[in-house]
């Protein structure tokens, strides 16, 4: 069964689930444009529908553009009964020697420094090299995916529009529960749009 999150998200977008990519796009375009803050300006539902529009696509862009088959297209006058399972927590990191603690915590610093600088190549490289040196600490993932969401963002500002897509999905993909993450993703994602239809 699909997981409540794609069903919620296609059926915001007014889609069955199992809709296709190509069909996902031209009906989020549609809707966006209809509920897009500049063409409603002062209407908090539309502000709020075109959000809810946005989080439905970018979930459902990230899930169908992973190498997973699509779920099978239902019949939209079919209500679907989603069973909604409690989040678990995450287990904590698995513990580190006093000297993997040092190298995580001068790794941590000069990672901080790297994204203040907006340097941020550099940023992905040191995590990958503290990565392969603690493969099982899930804070890295997280960082990573923070590096990816500033350097995307970062990109909208420079016109890389395609580039910007690219690794906001990939901020994503590494750190796909974190929900603080989705928003500021979330975000970059209107302002790109909003960049896009200026042109």
């Amino acid at each position: 069964m699909a997981d409540s999150q794609l069903v919620h998200s296609y059926q915001c977008l007014g889609l069955p689930v199992g809709a296709p990519l190509a069909q996902v796009k031209a009906q989020y375009r549609r809707l966006a444009r209809q509920y897009h803050p500049d063409l409603n300006p002062g209407n908090p539902t539309s502000h709020a529908r075109f959000i809810a529009l946005n989080q439905a696509y970018n979930y459902l862009l990230v899930q169908l553009t992973q190498s997973v088959p699509a779920a099978p297209v239902m019949n939209p006058n079919v209500q679907v009964k989603v069973n909604v399972q409690p989040s678990r927590a995450t287990p904590p990191n698995p513990p580190l020697t006093p000297e993997e603690q040092a190298f995580k915590h001068k790794f941590h610093l000069q990672w901080r420094t790297l994204l203040e600088q907006r340097r941020f190549p550099r940023a992905v490289a040191l995590l990958d090299t503290l990565a392969a040196r603690l493969p099982q600490d899930r804070d890295i993932p997280t960082w990573q995916a923070t590096t990816y969401q500033r350097w995307g963002t970062d990109l909208i500002d420079q016109g890389q529009w395609d580039k910007a897509r690219s690794y906001l999905k990939k901020a994503l993909r590494l750190d796909p529960h974190n929900r603080q993450l989705w928003e500021e993703v979330n975000r970059a994602f209107i302002r790109l749009d909003q960049q896009i239809n200026k042109y």
